[in-house]
Order: C-alpha cells, then sequence, then structure tokens
C-alpha cells in the first residue's frame, strides 16, 4: 500500500521549489539592476576611469556617505563589473588606456 498523503506532500513542495525559481531569479535581477543603477548615478564608474582609488576618496568625490559606496561597490564586485581593488575588470566593453 503507497503512502498517499505523504507522497503528495513531496509533489507539492516540489512543485513549489521549482515555481519559485523563476520568480527568484527575477527579483535577484532587479536587485542587481537597482544596483547597477545606483552606481551609474553616484558616478562609481566614472571615478574609477582613471584607475583604483579607496572606498573614503570614492564617497568623498561621488559625495555620498561611505557606507553606500560599500553597499554598491560590493555589488558591483559580485556582479563581477569591477575588482575587489576597485578596478574595472575585463568585462568592461571599453578599457580605458594607461
Amino acid at each position: 500500500m503507497v503512502d498517499t498523503d505523504s507522497r503528495s506532500d513531496v509533489d507539492a513542495s516540489s512543485r513549489l521549489a521549482l515555481s519559485a525559481a523563476p520568480i527568484l531569479q527575477l527579483a535577484m535581477g532587479f536587485m542587481a539592476s537597482k544596483h547597477l543603477f545606483t552606481a551609474n548615478a553616484i558616478g562609481l564608474f566614472e571615478h574609477l576611469a582613471d584607475g583604483p582609488i579607496t572606498l573614503d576618496t570614492l564617497a568623498a568625490r561621488a559625495g555620498v556617505p561611505a557606507r553606500t559606496v560599500r553597499m554598491i561597490a560590493d555589488a558591483m564586485v559580485a556582479l563581477g563589473l569591477v575588482d575587489g581593488w576597485m578596478r574595472f575588470t575585463p568585462m568592461d566593453p571599453s578599457p580605458r588606456p594607461s
């Protein structure tokens, strides 16, 4: 005899996990784009155009709190757009001359 109650619970949880994936992917893409828009708004990429700078220098140049710069910089590192030393990564389509 098959225990249909436990089987239906497994099927329901599998369907829930499968249906949640596209929603989570959409939410993660939305968060990434919001971080990218904020990085652009504070001028993160323009300030990095001449080379690596510290977070404190970037915050002073951008006129925003260092905490904000840290969050946005961390997000850009996670997305692979800048490296941990606050330089553009090879993903940048327009590398700056040295």
